[in-house]
């Protein structure tokens, strides 16, 4: 084989490789989450991960964790406008996926690229993974931005999650 032949091949192998990684590309550290989550005092069973340092949770599952609260919100997908809309104050109606395990392991893990509409206004500065096709938003960007405040006690590795409560 001659030395074109062999840059050839080694420029076919690489691009191979990158294409088998590409959906991996730029999560430099990522594991499931080990912290303790509290909504409003109460420690609650949900699966995370934590990506480069920041935890990233299931849209479905905190819209279902924060029902009945001041930060609750309806999910939807738009089909025609290829996006996640979300409406705060709205009830959420649960789809049977929620609060399941996720997997030790996942098979298929990208930045999602969809876009999110809050209200109707598109927000572009929400972090997102699809793990095995469900996306997970970074938590304090969707506390930022759904109105729900995000602490962490490193010492007892605890989440807590304050929101608004409902009058009445």
């Amino acid at each position: 084989m001659g030395r074109g032949m062999k840059r050839a091949a080694a420029l076919l192998a690489a691009v191979l490789l990158l294409t088998l990684f590409a959906p991996l590309a730029g999560a430099a550290d990522m594991q499931l989450s080990s912290q303790t989550l509290v909504v409003n005092g109460a420690a609650v069973s949900c699966d995370a991960w934590n990506i480069d340092g920041s935890n990233y949770y299931k849209l479905r599952d905190l819209a279902m964790l924060l029902s009945g609260t001041g930060s609750r919100f309806s999910v939807s997908y738009d089909r025609e406008k290829q996006a996640v809309e979300i409406l705060r104050g709205e009830d959420y109606t649960p789809t049977g996926s929620e609060l399941a395990p996720a997997a030790e392991q996942p098979e298929e893990i990208w930045r999602s690229v969809q876009p999110v509409l809050i209200d109707g206004v598109e927000h572009p500065e929400l972090s997102a993974w699809n793990i095995d096709g469900s996306n997970y938003y970074r938590l304090r960007d969707l506390g930022e931005a759904l109105g729900f405040f995000v602490d962490y006690d490193p010492e007892a590795k605890t989440i807590y999650l304050r929101t608004p409560f409902l009058p009445g």
